[in-house]
């Protein structure tokens, strides 16, 4: 029996919300329990039935659950002495192994709950004054309540089979792995107003002519355009389409011979099967060979041009950001610095447009240097927590002249996550190893998503790799 199969039966009996000692104590006896029962051992059953029952009781004696330990080992030694068919009864061992100890560990009070999630009892209706959430964080207000205990929100009745998502506060959104809700990112600014005779293609951040120019220019050698859909654009360098493409269009069909990559939109002929060295992977999306971790000093983006500091780099020959590592299956977009954003089609970061700040009052002439707040330029006497608005600390701009310095959030922001990185405090959670997706909440980094190769660290601050 495999140790799948085991794991399936564990599950059965001993959820995941329940008591992780007992679960990883309880795994390998159960899978030579199973592998006993596929052999039709009898005398390997009868003397290893009571062992196991044995075993799991000492796990509940040290656990405090010492009643029914007691009640358990004296059963087991009984049926394992004076009952040769005890095989016929060891599901029943294991029931009583398992489902009476953790029946016990459920007995709520008359006016609580057991909310399984958090492996406690809760008060029916929640507390009269219930915590207020930590910075950065809030529950939905009808069915959820902080609790303090838990460090998430908890509901305040008992939730049904298959609830549905808990409905945040406007302007927040449901994080299901933290059973909180954060704040939203903001919605991206509306696209340019294009000409009548154009329409906006968000993928190249540009207005294109409806139908194409009646002349357009000829791909450079290597590269070829869809006949009928697309021609090469050469502001952009790649292929774009000559129409508005619809909600989720299709492969774009290149001739005879090429191939579409959709990270340098444009076809390439048509490579032979890949045959990579061992410590090389094969990148689809540029066709491609590329080595594994990213070369030791990789080329610097052109003017304009970034590339995703932990996950990502700038390929010459592609002509974009190629991955580290092969990325992992129906991955979402790579996190760009801060103030850059990632365009598909381009394969690469480039500069986001600052939002539009309320009119600040004029400073006062001589005052000292300059900081930078959300992008707009100040003047102060010294570099101080107090000249930044309530909430946010200033840090010192790395590189620049002077005492600049600008005024950041360390709660949320990803590059200084709980303190200024530039002073050697906090982290920046952008250059996590193998970090595909990353998030910084009350100052500390949270993975969301890794690199294929990797794992989340139990405790959801890094990727840890698979393998060699």
């Amino acid at each position: 029996m495999s140790y799948c199969h085991s794991t399936r039966f564990v599950d059965f009996f001993i959820p995941t919300s329940s008591d992780h000692v007992v679960r990883r104590a309880v795994q390998p006896w159960m899978q030579i329990y199973l592998q006993s029962v596929s052999s039709s051992d009898a005398e390997h059953i009868r003397t290893l039935v009571p062992r196991v029952a044995i075993f799991i009781s000492f796990l509940f004696w040290f656990r405090g659950r010492r009643t029914l330990s007691l009640i358990l080992v004296t059963l087991s030694k009984i049926l394992g002495i004076a009952m040769p068919s005890v095989s016929r009864l060891s599901p029943l061992l294991v029931v009583l192994a398992t489902f009476l100890p953790l029946a016990a560990a459920t007995n709520c009070k008359s006016n609580e709950f057991w909310y399984k999630d958090s492996s406690c009892c809760l008060p029916s209706g929640g507390p009269k004054t219930p915590p207020t959430p930590p910075k950065g964080s809030d529950c939905p207000p009808t069915t959820h309540y902080w609790g303090q205990k838990q460090g998430c929100c908890v509901p305040r009745n008992q939730p049904p089979a298959n609830p549905p998502t808990p409905q945040c506060p406007k302007g927040w959104d449901w994080v299901a792995a933290q059973r909180r809700c954060v704040p939203a990112p903001p919605p991206p600014p509306p696209p340019p107003t294009c000409k009548s005779s154009e329409f906006w293609y968000k993928d190249s951040g540009c207005c294109l002519p409806n139908g194409g120019p009646k002349n357009p220019p000829s791909p450079p050698k290597g590269s070829d355009c869809p006949p009928s859909t697309h021609y090469w654009g050469d502001k952009q360098g790649c292929c774009v389409p000559r129409n508005p493409p619809p909600a989720n269009p299709p492969t774009p069909q290149c001739s005879k011979g090429w191939t579409w990559t959709s990270d340098q939109r444009k076809c390439i002929p048509t490579p032979s099967q890949p045959n990579c060295k061992s410590n090389e992977f094969w990148y689809k999306e540029s066709s491609c060979c590329l080595p594994v971790g990213g070369p030791k000093t990789p080329p610097s983006p052109p003017k304009g041009s970034d590339c995703p500091p932990s996950t990502h780099y700038w390929g010459d020959k592609q002509g974009c950001c190629v991955p580290r590592n092969p990325p992992p299956p129906n991955c979402p977009p790579p996190q760009c610095k801060k103030q850059w954003g990632w365009i598909p089609g381009l394969r690469k970061c480039t500069p986001t447009p600052e939002p539009p700040q309320p009119p600040q009052p004029s400073p006062k002439p001589g005052n000292g240097h300059v900081y930078r707040s959300h992008g707009i330029l100040k003047r102060s006497k010294s570099r101080s927590n107090s000249l930044c608005p309530s909430g946010l600390s200033a840090c010192p701009i790395a590189g620049s002249l002077g005492q600049d310095y600008e005024c950041l959030d360390v709660q949320e922001e990803l590059e200084s996550c709980g303190g200024c990185v530039s002073t050697g405090q906090g982290q920046d959670c952008t250059t996590i190893q193998g970090a595909w997706n990353v998030g910084c909440n009350n100052g500390s980094c949270y993975v969301h998503t890794c690199e294929f190769g990797y794992l989340r660290s139990p405790d959801n601050k890094s990727c840890i790799r698979i393998g060699n």
